[in-house]
């Protein structure tokens, strides 16, 4: 039976590449205060890495992309399920 698995990371230069791939947890904590826990005059470039891998029970595949961003000040938009690099909140989006 064929398998997909789906994992995003958040990479900010100025925490220290923190959280990487332990975003959930972070977003569950801190929420929109991200913004505010980088200080004026300090790097706010940030990178989401995003992964699926597909298994078809004898050979397994795994697709990355990367998208490279900032931080905003203060958190814009609505709030939702995932995280966005050009609004600082979490933003739900559907496709199909």
């Amino acid at each position: 039976m064929p398998l997909f698995v789906e994992h995003g990371a958040l990479y900010i230069d100025h925490l220290n590449q923190y959280p990487g791939p332990m975003v959930r947890l972070f977003w569950e904590k801190l929420g929109d205060t991200i913004c505010s826990l980088i200080p004026d005059g300090a790097s706010r470039a940030a990178r989401v890495v995003q992964k699926v891998c597909y298994c078809d029970g004898k050979r397994l595949q795994v697709f990355e992309a990367t998208v490279k961003g900032t931080i905003l000040r203060e958190a814009q938009g609505q709030g939702g399920i995932h995280w966005s690099l050009s609004s600082c909140r979490p933003v739900h989006t559907r496709s199909g």
